[in-house]
């Protein structure tokens, strides 16, 4: 098919996968398992290498969830951080970690 329709089959690091699951929980507040994330990852990469051109159209399936990779979930916890008081406690910034994990899948 990818030959049929001139389309390019293109790697992905796939220990960014649970990055990319991040950020679109972030985004989303969907939770997607690993197939959707590096299926999405993929498609950053063709957006960061420029494959895609204005116009093209793209369909990538995010149905799969976390029922079938339940270990995933563990993965996507972004802060293991202990605190012994609420004095301890740091400010959260959205934009901070927004910034994190896009930089993070694009690097």
């Amino acid at each position: 098919m990818t030959k049929n329709s001139g389309g390019e089959i293109i790697t992905f690091d796939e220990t960014k996968t649970a990055d990319v699951a991040r950020l679109v929980a972030f985004k989303t507040l969907e939770k997607i398992g690993p197939a959707s994330a590096i299926g999405l990852g993929g498609y950053f990469e063709s957006l960061k290498k420029g494959l895609l051109k204005d116009g093209d159209v793209v369909m990538i399936n995010l149905g799969e969830g976390l029922e079938r990779a339940s270990f995933f979930l563990s993965e996507l916890a972004y802060n293991f951080d202990t605190v012994s008081s609420a004095d301890e406690i740091k400010p959260f910034s959205r934009k901070d970690l927004e910034f994190k994990l896009w930089r993070d899948i694009l690097k």
